[in-house]
């Protein structure tokens, strides 16, 4: 969406005094500030000597004390050869053109103190707002303020909505739906070099930081600061504000005008890259004034928040790998049953997986605490019916109006009125697209008597695991990749955590590429060279 204009005349408009010393207005320089934070583009549309230009033009507005950097669109009879002066239509045309709009309307305002401007305007469709220099609003002005920051009641602040998208279907509803953990507008490159595939980050070395930001909104972002924090553990579930911080890098990006998504790159300095090996998570988060992120959001709850929780791994057919990761959160103050599932696709190989706890018997204890949490009721609160009482044969008393309260109201009724109860309305979630949750994983134990978790090699295998208030379980990811698969082969899987209402609350991604197996001699190729060797 083109965001509203407010192009603005100079002399006697923003401006007044002799040519050579001219000032802004008293209000001049608060106003257009406060409508540029608000989002509207700003322009100048003036009528100015033959020889001017955009950069001594700039220098002209600063020189009068207003910050061009201010102004979004300048626009200036001199631009024409010849000149087109105000009231010429083709100027205003030509202003309209430069901020995106191809005919005037109520979205593109012009505001002046020369009345025949305001009814040239008026006549191409524009909104023209008279500010009469020294003189008071007339009939004859039309839509008119004697001060301009009575602007500021005209034009209230615009919605502005930042967001990062969760997944590729994410248009910055909250919550989102699909999965989350693994968000394409957040990828990290090697070398600054414009790439747009995510890359594993090189230990040793700087790397690249990349963020690209939407704007939903009708006005322009001013100012968006995104940070950017990396945890070195992959985890099934993180909470704002805590594991947000601290800032690994931040950058601010300026002007984001709606439907114009912009890219942010910052450096990660290397000396903040973790070691070859690890499996970090990156989290990152974008604040905007008036758009704040509530303390305890999931990335699913804010369109603010984006996570960058995938590994790329090389493996043979056949091949094994591991990563750590951990399960649950410190911010959770409650014990509660959840279950860890892995998901991966049927339609090519599928790879074997199973999880150990790196302290050995955390996990299988998780396991079996399940089945005593989920023995605990979880009971709604009791409904509370509303009660009607007749304190009179017009007077109405209604009781236990809140589920929470003993709030009460008393109506006094006029003959034949009536009173209307309409049916109580749940609120709208948009509807989550995941698996259908399959509990068919199984703890088990290896030759050396450790227990783990072994997955179906099916689309969806889960366990149920009982978790304790404010409990961190490290963990590992062991995946096999089938003996079949074929060089070249893409085989990615997501490990989720749901709570026991099946809802996911975190994962994390795996995207296996399958390269060829390495080459082995022949016992009898090496006797001959080493025969060879000996002669």
């Amino acid at each position: 969406m083109t965001p509203p204009v407010l192009y603005f005349d100079l002399g006697n408009t923003l401006v007044h005094g002799p040519s050579d010393n001219r000032v802004p207005l008293p209000d001049a320089v608060a106003t257009i500030e406060t409508l540029w934070q608000r989002g509207y583009r700003i322009g100048i549309l003036s009528n100015q000597p033959v020889g001017m230009t955009q950069a001594l033009m700039i220098d002209k507005l600063n020189d009068y004390g207003l910050d061009a950097a201010k102004f979004d669109a300048i626009t200036f009879s001199s631009e024409f050869d010849p000149p087109k002066s105000k009231p010429d239509p083709e100027i205003f045309d030509h202003a309209l053109s430069k901020v995106g709009y191809t005919a005037g309307s109520i979205r593109t305002v012009f505001i002046t103190e020369t009345l025949n401007h305001i009814e040239a305007a008026r006549n191409l469709g524009w909104r023209a707002i008279h500010t009469p220099y020294n003189a008071t609003c007339t009939t004859a002005s039309g839509e008119c303020v004697e001060a301009l920051d009575d602007l500021l009641d005209l034009f209230p602040p615009l919605e502005i909505d930042v967001y990062m998208r969760d997944n590729s279907g994410d248009d910055g509803d909250e919550p989102s739906s699909g999965s989350f953990w693994n968000s394409p507008d957040l990828w990290i490159r090697n070398q600054n070099d414009g790439g747009t595939a995510h890359q594993n980050p090189e230990a040793g070395t700087d790397n690249w930081f990349h963020t690209r930001l939407h704007n939903r909104g009708e006005g322009i972002a001013r100012l968006v600061l995104v940070t950017h924090a990396v945890q070195e553990w992959a985890g099934t579930q993180f909470v704002h504000p805590n594991d947000f911080v601290p800032h690994t890098a931040m950058i601010g990006i300026l002007n984001l005008v709606p439907d114009e998504p912009q890219i942010a790159v910052v450096k990660w300095e290397a000396d903040n890259v973790p070691p070859e090996g690890t499996h970090a998570c990156w989290l990152s988060a974008a604040y905007f004034t008036g758009d704040a992120i509530a303390t305890g959001s999931h990335v699913w709850d804010s369109n603010n928040l984006g996570q960058k929780n995938l590994s790329v791994v090389e493996m043979a057919p056949g091949e094994t790998a591991e990563m750590a990761f951990v399960i649950g959160n410190r911010a959770v103050l409650t014990s509660r049953r959840v279950v860890l599932e892995l998901w991966q696709s049927v339609k090519g190989p599928m790879l074997s997986a199973a999880i150990r706890s790196q302290s050995a018997p955390a996990l299988g204890r998780a396991v079996r605490r399940s089945g005593i949490f989920a023995r605990v009721a979880r009971s709604a609160p009791p409904r509370k019916n509303v009660g009607l009482r007749f304190l009179t044969e017009a007077r109405v008393e209604l009781t236990e109006l809140l589920d929470a309260s003993n709030d009460t109201a008393v109506f006094d009724l006029a003959p034949g009125s009536e009173m209307t109860f309409p049916p109580g309305k749940t609120a709208e979630k948009k509807p989550r697209v995941w698996p259908d949750m399959q509990l068919t994983a199984r703890l088990r134990k290896d030759a050396k008597g450790n227990e783990e978790v072994v997955f179906d090699r099916a689309a969806s295998s889960g366990i149920a695991l009982g978790l304790r208030e404010c409990e961190l379980l490290p963990a590992t990811l062991r995946l096999t990749a089938p003996k079949d698969a074929s060089e070249g082969d893409r085989i990615r899987v997501d490990l989720v955590q749901r709570d026991d209402d099946g809802t996911v609350i975190g994962g994390i991604s795996v995207s296996v590429v399958i390269r060829a197996r390495k080459s082995r001699k022949s016992p009898a190729k090496r006797r001959s060279k080493t025969a060879r060797k000996k002669s």
